[in-house]
């Protein structure tokens, strides 16, 4: 039965990963725009930038989580939980450094295994 579910939890991901990075870069959007105009309020003004984006990424990645959840009525799991707020980190990081520097870093990591990889075949 787990099994199944992890399998039909897959498909649907990769079903929908256009949906998925579509509602990323309107949270990343979000959170920047909001981010922007509230840095210099009161309140928020002696607080770090980076640590007011990064609870807003967490608390828009949760909010969309459980959005998604009511709508489809799809159980709500721990490890969901964290994987949002996991992703949460990803979008703060969007947020405050840009897709290209993601990409870069995603990419740097990921020759880093190949090379890995390569010398152990020698």
């Amino acid at each position: 039965m787990a099994e199944a579910m992890q399998l039909d939890v897959f498909k649907m991901v990769m079903e929908n990963i256009n949906l998925l990075i579509f509602v990323a870069g309107v949270i990343c959007f979000l959170v920047v725009a909001i981010t922007q105009v509230t840095k210099n309020l009161p309140g928020l003004r002696s607080i770090p930038t980076d640590l007011q984006v990064l609870v807003l990424s967490i608390v828009f990645t949760m909010v969309a989580y459980f959005a998604y959840v009511d709508m489809t009525g799809f159980p709500v799991t721990w490890y969901f939980v964290v994987t949002m707020v996991v992703i949460g980190f990803v979008i703060a990081l969007v947020s405050t450094k840009g897709w290209t520097y993601v990409a870069d870093l995603f990419w740097r990591f990921q020759h880093k295994g190949d090379d890995a990889d390569a010398d152990e075949e020698e």
